[in-house]
């Protein structure tokens, strides 16, 4: 028996082995794209032909994984996908066939194509990241991406702009959030990088102003999977609240918290005396609204403009449930929370049992999706597809990539060592 376990060990090694280095390839190249581009999107905020350049950038990364995904259909053999696309199947086609109902115009089919691009760069990431040397390059991808975070911030500040209170450096803020998680969950022996890149990505968030980006980022360390004791996820509360309190009373955050910048108590924001840029306002009227199509939502995009009429938003309501409720109603809801269920059941899964570099990029994924969840309350980032959900996709299909090639590895050899051995006892 122990023959046979050690034999199974050294095959599955080889087979591991003989797959982790496959020829660089343009889908290769486009996963790493992804969370590049998340790292420079946020100093796209300027309009070119009426459109912003964060526009034109994730309108174009759309369409070059397009052609990729169809000429490697065309040129090879078919490759499986491993991204659960079918879970994803009837929120996002509901998504398209609420234009059948609503307004069809160039903001409408932007939000469906912004809402459902993360699935279909999960589907090519899963497509193209065929070994665990491809996803560690993918996970590095993310820390490199925090030097173009870093740099447009610095230079940003120190000569263009002079504050980073923009959409864009929120927008930025957000995608500090995955790449906190990426250093938070590395598999690195040196723990000092990884606080330190954790430590970065909340630094550059809390400069921002960025609440709810800064509050996920210090959240994290809590949520980390692999913080089970009590006494270690004890003192990763009490730090982390020490560290909120300190970063609470800096005079950027009471300037952003409260009206007027005039400065309050952790008290003020409990009972809401702070200053929300009119969501609170907005709500409600957005609500009562999407009440008048409860069943099937006014169509995708509708609360965009709405949110206009009653706040002044920006174009969005800040809450993304609000959204999908206005936009596709009761119907779309139930789509949209069931899947929420299960692909936050199944992250979890996955992580215990996964290991080594599959292990990391699944919980670097399940904080992000987490912190999707959280940002979502106040936060427009469902339909932030470069900034956050593309990255978060990618590290969704690049592990349930290599982890079925793992699994269908594992099952392949024991089924030939099994074999092999009744053969030699006949």
């Amino acid at each position: 028996m122990s023959t046979l376990s050690s034999s199974l060990d050294t095959r599955e090694k080889l087979n591991v082995q003989s797959r982790s280095m496959p020829k660089p390839s343009l889908g290769m190249l486009y996963a790493i794209s992804v969370p590049l581009a998340a790292g420079f999107v946020h100093l796209c905020e300027f309009r070119v032909g009426g459109l912003m350049v964060s526009g034109y950038v994730w309108m174009l990364m759309l369409a070059i994984g397009l052609l990729i995904f169809l000429l490697d259909n065309a040129l090879t053999s078919r490759r499986r996908i491993s991204f659960p696309w079918i879970a994803w199947m009837p929120f996002a086609s509901f998504v398209w066939l609420s234009l059948v109902w609503g307004k069809v115009d160039r903001e409408t089919i932007q939000a469906a194509c912004q809402i459902t691009m993360p699935i279909f760069v999960g589907v090519i990431v899963s497509v193209f990241v065929r070994s665990e040397e491809q996803l560690v390059l993918l996970l590095r991808a993310f820390r490199w991406s925090l030097v173009f975070l870093a740099a447009g911030f610095v230079v940003s500040y120190a000569r263009v702009r002079g504050d980073l209170d923009g959409v864009g450096f929120r927008m930025g803020s957000l995608t500090c959030i995955l790449i906190g998680a990426n250093y938070l969950t590395s598999s690195s022996k040196s723990r000092v990088v990884a606080w330190s890149g954790w430590l970065t990505c909340l630094a550059m968030a809390g400069v921002c102003g960025a609440r709810m980006a800064t509050l996920a980022i210090l959240v994290m360390p809590i949520l980390r999977p692999e913080v089970g004791k009590f006494w270690a996820k004890l003192a990763a509360v009490l730090a982390m609240l020490a560290l909120g309190v300190g970063i609470f009373h800096t005079p950027h955050f009471q300037e952003r918290f409260f009206h007027g910048g005039e400065g309050g108590s952790l008290q003020d924001v409990f009972y809401g005396k702070l200053n929300t840029s009119g969501r609170f306002e907005a709500w409600p009227l957005i609500w009562d609204k999407a009440l008048e199509h409860p069943l099937i939502g006014a169509g995708i995009g509708a609360s965009g403009p709405y949110s206009d009429v009653v706040s002044n938003l920006g174009g969005h309501p800040h809450n993304d449930y609000l959204r999908v409720f206005f936009d596709l109603g009761s119907v779309g809801s139930v789509f949209f929370f069931l899947v929420i269920i299960w692909q936050s059941a199944s992250l979890l899964l996955l992580i215990r049992l996964s290991e080594g570099p599959v292990k990391h990029a699944f919980e670097a994924a399940w904080l992000g999706w987490i912190m999707f969840l959280f940002t979502s309350c106040t936060d427009n980032t469902l339909v932030y597809c470069a900034a956050y959900m593309n990255p978060l996709f990618a590290l969704i299909g690049a592990g349930y990539s290599i982890f079925r090639q793992q699994r269908h590895v594992r099952r392949t050899t024991t089924a030939s060592l099994l074999s092999a051995t009744g053969g030699d006892a006949r």
